[in-house]
């Protein structure tokens, strides 16, 4: 019943959430845990791990393209016997339809990992990073923000732009330090069951991502030629006060993953992610279920659905292979609610790949030497 009533509450919130939230969001998120919690850097099985991400969605109409990748590795030893640290890099760009407006971001992740037994059977982690983000406007952009403060169009319009512009024509926003927080706790309560929960905070000081340049107060001295105390409402004046309203919203995430092993080919993989912001909620969940072709070369096969809520609502479809050490994937979003009336292709397809390094140590046996009896 309590649960029941969990569900219920969830819903009625997605039903209220109208607002698209400003931020990124992939179908397969499991396949780029780094993009959305710093505690999974260093939680895996293995040396090295790399992640490589690619979401496209509404081509038709301009489209926008997000590629992710990131590194990481378990580095050192904790403090206690079981500890462990992890660190890696991140990367996302993010290239906005028709307008050229471009969003790219990175970071440095570090972990630290609690194990609490020696099969690593519970495993508690906090993890923060520490990036960069920026925007910029790519040459030949046809958009309009602020009142026709910037136009990609030439005209009286494009002597408002007091940002840097390279040789290319692109518009250079300002570069903002970003912050995130996370939370892991894995278990591995039985020989068939694993499971993960996590929560976490990004853009943790609410950076500015506004493209226009810095002019200072509104009000106040000569700025681009312009006596803003003679004409405070001239544009040029007021983009000090417009950047202030330009922040981050703090992104809140919580997720979760499941893996039971059914039988000795079949596995069931539910997993959920809700996210928000000021500004909306989404809402998505799924079942994978995963078939062992070959035991030998642990090739398996992967195939599920899902659905995301965030106002318009998405049926997920999901396709994947394992072999080894290598995970493909591929997701895809049919819009079912929402979107009917819109232009263009409106799905999107995500594709993904993760590939882990395993270094082995040569161990360093000491000779014996035997000493015959005679």
């Amino acid at each position: 019943m309590f649960w029941k009533k969990i569900l219920l509450v969830l819903s009625l919130l997605t039903l209220m959430s109208d607002l698209w939230s400003q931020d990124l969001h992939f179908t397969y998120f499991e396949m780029s845990p780094m993009t959305f919690n710093p505690a999974q850097t260093g939680s895996f099985n293995g040396t090295i791990r790399l992640n490589g991400h690619f979401r496209g969605q509404w081509l038709g109409t301009g489209g926008y393209k997000t590629p992710a990748f990131s590194i990481d590795s378990p580095v050192i030893k904790g403090l206690r016997k079981y500890d462990w640290v992890g660190a890696g890099i991140s990367f996302f760009n993010d290239d906005a339809g028709s307008g050229n407006l471009v969003t790219s971001g990175g970071g440095l992740n570090v972990a630290y990992h609690f194990g609490f037994d020696k099969n690593y059977s519970r495993v508690f982690t906090v993890g923060i990073k520490y990036g960069s983000h920026s925007r910029k406007l790519n040459s030949g952009f046809n958009l309009t923000l602020r009142d026709e403060l910037i136009s990609g169009a030439p005209g009286p319009d494009a002597a408002l732009i007091p940002q840097p512009s390279g040789a290319n024509g692109d518009v250079q926003g300002r570069s903002n330090s970003d912050y995130a927080i996370g939370f892991l706790y894995k278990a591995i309560p039985n020989k068939t069951t694993n499971y993960e929960i996590g929560l976490a905070a990004d853009h943790l000081t609410s950076p500015r991502t506004s493209i226009l340049a810095g002019a200072g107060p509104t009000g106040g001295g000569m700025i681009g030629g312009v006596d803003c105390t003679m004409d405070p409402m001239n544009p040029i004046c007021r983009q000090g006060q417009m950047e202030d309203q330009d922040r981050r919203n703090i992104r809140f995430t919580t997720h979760a993953n499941m893996t039971r092993q059914v039988n000795d080919k079949v596995s069931f993989s539910p997993g959920a992610m809700m996210q928000f912001t000021r500004a909306g909620l989404e809402m998505q969940a799924h079942g994978i279920l995963g078939y062992k072709l070959d035991e030998k070369k642990g090739t398996i096969v992967n195939a599920g659905l899902g659905f995301r809520a965030i106002g318009p609502a998405d049926l997920q479809l999901f396709l994947g292979a394992e072999m080894k050490d290598l995970k493909i994937g591929a997701a895809f979003d049919l819009g079912v609610l929402g979107f009917q009336t819109a232009p263009g292709f409106q799905s999107a397809f995500e594709i993904a790949a993760t590939y882990i390094i395993n270094i082995h140590k040569k161990p360093d046996v000491e000779p014996v030497i035997f000493c015959p009896r005679f």
